[in-house]
């Protein structure tokens, strides 16, 4: 999972606003709880067309979503 290092401590050799991923959920917990970071959402956006309006999902290919930008 993605974390963002909200603290002044470095972790992982990043500093504070930086990205990381951490798999251990004990390590995780443990971040949190000292307040060193936080969970990040993942914003995803809707792909557009050049002229602005939304791209609608190709039903023909299940595997690819082209509605969302990736």
């Amino acid at each position: 999972m993605k974390y963002k290092i909200i603290g002044n401590k470095k972790v992982m050799g990043k500093i504070k606003g930086d990205t990381i991923t951490i798999d251990d959920e004990k390590v995780a917990k443990s971040l949190i709880k000292g307040g060193h970071i936080k969970p990040t959402t993942i914003k995803r956006k809707r792909a557009r067309k050049k002229d602005g309006t939304f791209i609608k999902d190709d039903k023909s290919t299940p595997d690819v979503n082209e509605a969302w930008e990736k």
